[in-house]
């Protein structure tokens, strides 16, 4: 069976070979153009790229001299973290003090007697109280375990219950507050009572609390009649003037039996030291003057009598006294002195507990034989600490009691083991007592400015990195090698295979990228720009000593050994030096922040510095409307154009082409009914000769 030709679908002369190869030049122009929009978006990307870098340097320097730069941020150590440690805000300032953490602060935690494993709570309401506050609810009846999910589940963060197990064979039910203080006791009423009386969690007990008020009519002398001159009260508060003594009995006496704790506060205020000069001499006898005599108007005045004094001597000053034995109580007739009071700023809350002491008290006795200090009490009171609204816990895990520290030798408690307001700008955390005094040293958060400053270097050197490829002069070259990645290796392309830090993805792309841009006036001026100011000399408070980036351990090392040039050092790139920088920062906190940022007029607004006039020189490229913006925007309006023409073409070559076709078509049928005439015209011959 002979061919079947189509025109237009297949070609018995060879016509669509003849229109592929005129279509081939036809779509010259197309094809330049698609390789243009190739090269440019290739650009685009390159650019957004060293905008995305630029931003990151940007950022990186803004960070070491804006408000929240590193340099202000401190840290604390603890020699003991186990006993406490501290966090720190930017308004701590360098320091150590000596802390001794005497206890911490604690909750009260009730726990139950065994009960038996099937017991029940009754349905009721159920109050718990902490210091002030009330957590209530309505329980329908259930297991304990049921009761103790309700106590948790209703506790409005005040209280939580749970079921403990102490012998294996019944459960015990554990209530607990979540605040600590002696502020917070824990506390039950309506059916809570019932259950923790009966469930033998607390017993009945006197409260036996006793406050004692300081007022002129409570407040007596030791061994006579107090001096009123030196010792005064106002406003619940006794105080006692230097070289003065006072008493505030106790009637009846203060029992020492069980826990009971005597509670006070006290504030010993050290007196300025006064230069006096001394009094001057006694002016003597008063003499009547001897008169005159008057002659003709002439008047002569009698010599003046004198009166011989002895030689005067000032009074000699009395000597300075400081005795911090201060506070003792009267126990059976005697004085037992308690422990030495220290000077504080503010009032300091002392407990302590009498049976420590021996016995009864009668009275608190207060000697101030100072010379140069006041002592103010208030706040004077008998209590059980255990107890607490009549109740005291038969069984506590716990009991709620005040956080106590002595730091550099002031003694101070609070109701929680988080303190804010004993040094500035620390939050003290204490966890446990401490044997010894632990040593708090606040200092700059280096490891976080070391950190800054590398990650500002490193981003420097990556630009810079990009900036090289792009900017470096292509030459034409023969492929010397091809490694694993299909990637030609060619003479100048040594500017990527020093970069060791490079991913392989990211080597592929600077291949693609080498020398894309050499000549580019923005991007060598950055170069140079930028070298210029790492490599400038900026004004400190250390002068000469500290005024360069290398002075810091911050440096382009051109050298390689002892001999040559590594040609790789050549390019720009900085090395950070890390034994140099930990040696300067030490000691140079000051003067190396100074070195990224300062202020040289003294308007409190940084205008100098390596990262300042980093930031701004790198904020005309990436602000809105800069170098780099203009940059894409002309990119994007010659892909916008470039686009349209690529379509246009497509359009006029789809056209061409099916022209072509219909063209050669119509010719090659025309051909071929030509050649079946032909035939037709041959066969008539042949039959007609026969």
């Amino acid at each position: 069976m002979s061919d079947i030709n189509i025109p237009g679908i297949n070609s018995k002369y060879g016509s669509d070979k003849l229109i592929e190869n005129l279509m081939k030049v036809e779509r010259i122009p197309r094809d330049t153009t698609a390789r243009r929009l190739a090269d440019l978006q290739d650009q685009k990307s390159a650019w957004q790229d060293i905008n995305q870098r630029m931003t990151k340097l940007r950022e990186t320097a803004t960070a070491l001299y804006s408000f929240k730069n590193p340099f202000n941020d401190h840290v604390a150590k603890s020699s003991n973290e186990d006993a406490l440690t501290a966090t720190t805000t930017r308004e701590a300032i360098e320091e150590t003090k000596n802390i001794s953490v005497v206890r911490v602060a604690t909750a009260d935690r009730f726990l139950s007697r065994d009960l038996p494993k099937d017991s029940k709570v009754a349905a009721g309401e159920y109050d718990f109280t902490v210091g002030n506050e009330k957590a209530n609810f309505r329980f329908q009846g259930g297991t304990i375990k049921e009761f103790a999910d309700a106590v948790t589940r209703n506790g409005r963060g005040l209280v939580r219950g749970s079921v403990v197990s102490l012998t294996g064979k019944g459960q015990s039910l554990l209530v607990e507050s979540l605040k600590t203080g002696t502020a917070n006791r824990l506390g039950f009423s309506a059916d809570a009572q019932t259950l923790a009386l009966s469930t033998g969690m607390v017993e009945r007990v006197d409260d036996r609390e006793r406050k004692f008020p300081v007022s002129d009519a409570s407040v007596q002398g030791i061994g006579g009649p107090r001096d009123r001159n030196l010792t005064s009260t106002a406003d619940g508060v006794l105080l006692l003037q230097p070289a003065s003594e006072a008493s505030v009995p106790f009637s009846p006496p203060a029992s020492s039996s069980g826990d009971m704790t005597l509670e006070f506060s006290l504030r010993v205020t050290k007196l300025p030291d006064t230069q006096s000069q001394p009094p001057a001499p006694p002016p003597g006898p008063a003499i009547p003057s001897t008169g005159s005599i008057s002659l003709e108007g002439v008047s002569v005045e009698n010599d003046p009598s004198q009166a011989i004094l002895p030689e005067w001597k000032p009074p000699e000053t009395p000597p300075r006294v400081d005795d911090p034995r201060i506070l003792s109580l009267s126990i059976g007739g005697k004085e037992v002195p308690l422990p030495d009071s220290a000077d504080s700023g503010d009032f300091t809350k002392l407990s302590l507990r009498l049976a420590d002491y021996g016995g009864d008290a009668s009275a608190l006795l207060l000697r101030n034989r100072n010379t140069g200090r006041t002592v103010e009490l208030k706040d004077l009171r008998v209590y059980d600490p255990k107890a607490s609204g009549g109740f005291r816990a038969l069984t506590p895990v716990s009991t709620a009691d005040d956080a106590k520290i002595s730091m550099d030798g002031i003694e101070v408690t609070r109701g929680d083991n988080q303190i804010k307001d004993m040094i500035p700008g620390v939050t003290l955390e204490l966890h446990s007592p401490s044997d010894k005094p632990v040593k708090l040293t606040i200092e700059p958060d280096r490891k976080a400015i070391k950190d800054a400053l590398i990650a500002f270097v490193g981003n420097y050197n990556q630009l810079l990195a990009w900036v090289n490829i792009l900017t470096t002069r292509s030459e034409t070259t023969t492929a010397v090698a091809v490694n694993d990645n299909n990637a030609t290796s060619t003479a100048n392309d040594q500017i990527i295979q020093e970069l060791d830090y490079f991913t392989d993805d990211e080597k592929k792309t600077a291949q693609k990228r080498l020398g894309m841009m050499q000549g580019d006036f923005p991007l060598t001026s950055l170069k140079s720009s930028l070298q210029g100011i790492m490599m400038n000399a900026y004004p400190t408070d250390s002068g000469g000593q500290l005024s360069m980036l290398s002075q810091i351990g911050i440096s382009t090392d051109t050298r390689r050994g002892s001999t040559g040039v590594d040609q790789s050092r050549l390019r720009g790139y900085l090395e950070a030096d890390e034994t140099a920088l930990d040696n300067a920062l030490k000691t140079n906190i000051a003067p190396i922040k100074q070195l990224f940022g300062n202020d040289t007029n003294g308007d409190l607004i940084v205008d100098n510095g390596v990262a300042y006039q980093v930031d701004t020189y790198l904020k005309p490229y990436v602000q809105i409307g800069g170098i780099l913006a203009l940059k894409g925007s002309t990119i994007d309006s010659q892909l916008k154009t470039g686009k349209e023409r690529l379509d246009t073409y497509d359009k006029q070559l789809a056209s061409k082409e099916a022209d072509l076709k219909q063209k050669y078509g119509a010719m090659e049928g025309s051909l071929m009914q030509m050649q079946q005439t032909s035939q037709s015209i041959d066969n008539f011959n042949a039959r007609g000769g026969q």
